[in-house]
């Protein structure tokens, strides 16, 4: 059974798609590191909250922006993601996006409104 049909079959169960690790992460973060995209996109359609924060104040936008992963990006915009909300340390995911180098994010970032200030 691979992790997509996992995911599946404890949704199915009514597993929280909310429910967070000790470090505050829900799956839907950890979803993001790993560039699960299309775990990502069942998680978001059975309910999980697109900016859910982790102990730090990272939501997975800010993950998936570090990594480079446009898609994950562009999904999660998609379904709400707060695309200035800011972390622990005040930074937005375009902050983490230019710092990282990562600039195709960066510019999807700013096509979806990111405050430059």
């Amino acid at each position: 059974m691979g992790c997509m049909n996992i995911v599946i079959f404890l949704l199915q169960h009514e597993a929280n798609p909310d429910l967070p690790t000790v470090r505050g992460e829900t799956p839907l973060h950890l979803a993001a590191r790993a560039n699960q995209t299309d775990i990502i996109r069942i998680l978001l359609r059975n309910g999980a909250q697109v900016d859910a924060r982790a102990r730090e104040k990272q939501t997975p936008l800010h993950i998936a922006s570090r990594l480079g992963n446009v898609d994950i990006v562009m999904l999660l915009l998609a379904h709400g993601a707060a695309v200035d909300s800011t972390t622990k340390d005040l930074y937005t995911a375009l902050h983490i996006a230019s710092k990282e180098g990562q600039e195709e994010v960066a510019s999807v970032l700013l096509e979806n409104e990111a405050s430059v200030t």
